[in-house]
């Protein structure tokens, strides 16, 4: 949440929260409180939301359950794909507990504006930014005149650009989020089609945005390190593996690595430049399976077959969580590997699995405005017996907890009910 926090004298308030071992056990003694501030964008295929001809049935249940969701989750951005009744998502966005906006793309597939007659039951692109978070926000197609993109893009499904301006490390700069809903399809011509519009558009990028922190998203409907065309062995999206871009969804951590319920693959992706991934917590990147644990028929095609993806960034680098050096791929590259979160919606504690025999290993739990509830070290932890970090007096709400060794780091986000 992008606002000033006056810090309190919370170093009077003591949380009874401790990790344990089936053999061991050790007592946190106090919380800190600290003003580091976090910025947590989701993007989501909210499959054909809405629409009166194709996705879940019942169109008042897939938006009880949208609402749910995104309440729960609590993003400063949603970037969001498969928009179709613009009336119903604007009464989602208004029943959010938080004061937001919303946009939503004028165009869509063989749609080159509003007034086009394919328009209203069209896949369209949408953004929920909280207010207060940018100024001098502008919304359009990018690239938009260029047809070879546009035809590359199913017929005209321009990404979708949000620019704005926000304080990072204390001096306004412009935000730019990109959301891209790709062509779908696993045969040679789609294939084709996406890698044209991926060298394309990472061409574009990287020169446009070049000092400016920049994250591209969405539904990217292929993976970015493999690719689902059998005749191909190469990502389609190879041409933002160069050094100017970070793949954030390329090292995903926790339990889930497929970003759809049906297929095991990773299509839904978020790409940064190295501008903003400076401001990049390591590891935070997620796929949000644990959504299906907050609606239970999630996997019958009630909400979306896809999964929502979440990423952090601290947006003061003064005030970054202390994780180590952020400037290179390889400082994160394996940090996934410290921790499994055996569930990411927890009561009394959260329960983890190391893969590894650890030693000298730091935790830290902060809410989604930095603040630091629990801080603490162990220093022998086993990978033969889950580890466990009591959270019963933690408020209700979404955290991170922050993992690091001295050779690794690693973040977690769960959330408490």
């Amino acid at each position: 949440m992008m606002k000033n926090y006056v810090v309190l004298l919370m170093a009077l308030f003591l949380f009874s929260c401790t990790s344990s071992s089936e053999q061991q056990k050790e007592t946190i003694s106090s919380a800190s409180v600290n003003n580091k501030e976090q910025l947590k964008i989701v993007s989501w295929n909210i499959e054909w939301f809405g629409s009166s001809l194709e996705g879940p049935k019942d169109k008042d249940l897939q938006e009880k359950n949208v609402l749910k969701i995104l309440t729960n989750l609590n993003a400063d951005i949603y970037a969001l794909c498969e928009i179709v009744d613009t009336a119903r998502f604007g009464n989602v966005v208004r029943q959010l507990p938080s004061d937001y906006q919303y946009f939503i793309s004028d165009y869509a597939s063989n749609a080159k504006n509003s007034n086009s007659s394919s328009w209203q039951q069209a896949q369209k692109m949408a953004f929920i930014v909280r207010k207060n978070l940018l100024t001098n926000i502008q919304v359009n197609g990018y690239l938009r005149n260029n047809g070879r993109l546009g035809y590359d893009l199913a017929n005209g499904r321009y990404p979708y650009l949000l620019s704005g301006y926000i304080s990072f490390n204390g001096k306004n700069q412009s935000l730019n989020v990109m959301i891209l809903h790709a062509k779908s399809g696993a045969d040679q011509e789609s294939y084709n089609r996406r890698k044209d519009a991926a060298n394309i558009l990472a061409e574009n990028i990287e020169k446009d945005f070049a000092n400016e922190p920049f994250v591209l998203v969405g539904d990217f409907n292929d993976e970015t390190t493999t690719t689902i065309t059998r005749s191909e062995s190469q990502s389609p999206y190879v041409a933002f593996s160069s050094d100017g871009f970070h793949i954030l969804t390329s090292n995903v951590s926790g339990n889930y690595q497929q970003s759809t319920i049906h297929y095991s693959s990773i299509i839904d992706n978020q790409i940064v430049n190295n501008t903003l991934y400076s401001y990049y917590i390591p590891s935070s990147t997620q796929i949000l399976g644990d959504v299906q644990d907050w609606i239970k028929d999630y996997k019958q095609g009630t909400t979306s077959d896809h999964y929502p993806v979440v990423s952090l960034f601290s947006y003061s680098s003064e005030n970054k969580p202390e994780v180590g050096s952020l400037n290179t791929k390889e400082n994160t590259r394996d940090s996934s590997a410290l921790f499994a979160i055996e569930n990411t919606l927890v009561s009394n504690e959260i329960k983890l699995q190391a893969s590894q025999d650890l030693e000298n290993v730091n935790f830290q739990v902060m809410d989604a405005q930095g603040k630091s509830y629990i801080h603490f070290s162990k220093r022998n932890v086993s990978s033969n017996r889950p580890f466990y970090v009591k959270c019963k007096e933690l408020p209700n709400g979404d955290y991170s907890l922050l993992i690091t060794t001295n050779e690794n780091k690693q973040a977690l986000l769960f959330t408490k009910q």
